[in-house]
């Protein structure tokens, strides 16, 4: 049985690419600044600074696409 040749592409074509991947949508901005801004840590001080987004799109958000 033959295997088929993996290739491996990269994640990001350049820095710039990278920064618009981690910075696109709508929360993403806001949620960065208040933790550069504010030197909040916990959930439920974002939470309470950012008021506008749910618990769901704040979990999702911290979860997986705000992981440097």
């Amino acid at each position: 049985m033959q295997s088929r040749p993996t290739t491996t592409h990269p994640r990001y074509r350049n820095e710039f690419d990278a920064t618009m991947q981690l910075i696109q949508g709508k929360w993403k901005i806001m949620i960065m600044y208040e933790i550069a801004e504010t030197g909040t840590s916990r959930f439920a001080d974002l939470q309470h600074h950012i008021r506008e987004v749910s618990h769901k799109t704040l979990t999702n958000q911290l979860k997986g696409r705000l992981q440097i």
